[in-house]
């Protein structure tokens, strides 16, 4: 526990080379699940983009699902706005999870109001048909998600697609 912690606060500081020493020491850091999920979850959702490619290098699993709702590092990325982690996950072969709201990768940029990113998982191929119906929505699609947050600018993204 002691070494996933460090690792952890190794990403969360930006000290990629602590982070290299402890991957390097012990491999199955890079598997280590944190509350949060793995630790390319950790990188991902903190925008620290050194850090994912570093331990991408060590062959950390991009698709790996795993936090609170289960998601993989590209929805947590997503959802706290980090476009160039994206953009690496992406580059790197991430898939997209719509199986669920709080998986859809288009759903967290909608949330955080990022057009940059709903423009990059749209040009990337996910699917904005998808609809769910759950506790808190009905038949509800991403333009219809935008619309309830109020996201317009994110919602002319769409409609241009």
């Amino acid at each position: 526990m002691r070494k996933i912690k460090a690792a952890y606060d190794a990403i969360q500081e930006g000290r990629i080379g602590s982070l290299e020493q402890f991957v390097r020491d012990d491999s199955a850091l890079v598997g280590a699940r944190t509350p949060f999920g793995p630790l390319l979850h950790v990188a991902a959702g903190s925008g620290n983009l050194e850090a994912a490619k570093l331990l991408l290098s060590f062959d950390a699993n991009i698709n790996a699902r795993g936090g609170t709702f289960g998601g993989d590092a590209l929805n947590y990325a997503a959802s706290r706005g980090h476009v160039e982690v994206c953009k690496y996950l992406l580059s790197r072969g991430a898939e997209f999870d719509v199986s669920e709201p709080e998986r859809n990768a288009l759903f967290s940029a909608i949330y955080v109001g990022s057009t940059e990113l709903a423009q990059l998982f749209i040009e990337h191929g996910i699917d904005c048909t998808v609809a769910y119906t759950g506790q808190s929505m009905t038949d509800m699609d991403a333009r219809a998600f935008a619309i309830e947050r109020g996201q317009k600018e994110v919602l002319a993204v769409l409609l241009a697609h």
